[in-house]
């Protein structure tokens, strides 16, 4: 939910302890609700039986089990950094375990197509490598590569996913806005360096008013918000430029925050 029912209140206590086997030279993201829907208020997961109803109606291939997707970045870059990551519960429990990507998922956690892994304890240790770049000698090939490519036409067919009758203020601002879309990168930069200079970061805003949409108040009445404000608008204009995307919750540590 993007509404806030009651104050929140920010304390500053810890709530993961995150260890690697060796110090993180670039930010490490850790993720854990990942958002398919987006219905104005809330963003709603993809129910595995989305992606298995795609891949029966085009007659691909499911892999036998669904943490196989979410490794890919794994397998990619196993070739970089390596080691492991133990992540720790300090506060009360949430619904899902949190990973980094370039984590590997063992076999005996419940997992689901979208990546997204249930909690099942207390404590998280995994594989990984760091996705810190692409090189072609890291390319997938054989099984992996036909895994991955059956995923690439799920990802561009459905999280690229755009109505313009939904979005009426939104859709116009962005027939008029000059965002390249020669590339991902040039559009992702685009969209982050406007949000950047249109809107201020700011916990302390209110609910959205009543019949207003969450994005739309946000980018072009009230120009403040905090995460979920910015996510949610980048996940919007990203998919209007053909860039697929999702909306994902989680942490980012920087590595000045290891010792």
């Amino acid at each position: 939910s993007l509404t806030r029912k009651t104050g929140t209140i920010y304390s500053a206590d810890e709530i993961y302890r995150v260890t690697y086997s060796s110090a993180p030279k670039s930010t490490v993201y850790l993720r854990g609700f990942v958002g398919k829907d987006y219905g104005g208020d809330e963003w709603k997961a993809a129910g595995d039986s989305d992606l298995e109803k795609y891949y029966r109606e085009k007659g691909l291939e499911l892999p036998e089990r669904k943490e196989e997707l979410a490794n890919l970045t794994y397998e990619v870059f196993r070739n970089g950094d390596f080691g492991r990551v133990l992540v720790e519960e300090l506060a009360a429990p949430g619904s899902y375990a949190v990973y980094p990507y370039g984590a590997r998922i063992p076999e005996d956690y419940k997992s689901h197509w979208d990546g997204t892994v249930e909690r099942q304890k207390g404590r998280y240790e995994f594989l990984y490598s760091t996705p810190e770049g692409y090189l072609p000698e890291q390319a997938l090939s054989g099984t992996l590569a036909e895994t991955e490519a059956g995923y690439r036409a799920y990802v561009y067919d459905t999280f690229c996913e755009y109505s313009a009758d939904n979005f009426p203020e939104l859709t116009a601002f962005l027939e008029q806005a000059e965002f390249r879309t020669d590339s991902v990168y040039h559009s992702l930069e685009d969209v982050l360096t406007y949000l950047k200079r249109n809107a201020v970061y700011d916990l302390g805003v209110a609910n959205t008013p009543a019949g207003e949409d969450f994005v739309e108040y946000f980018l072009f009445e009230s120009k403040r918000g905090y995460c979920a404000h910015f996510a949610s608008s980048a996940v919007l204009m990203l998919r209007y430029l053909g860039v697929p995307a999702r909306y994902a919750t989680g942490y980012a540590a920087a590595p000045g925050a290891f010792k």
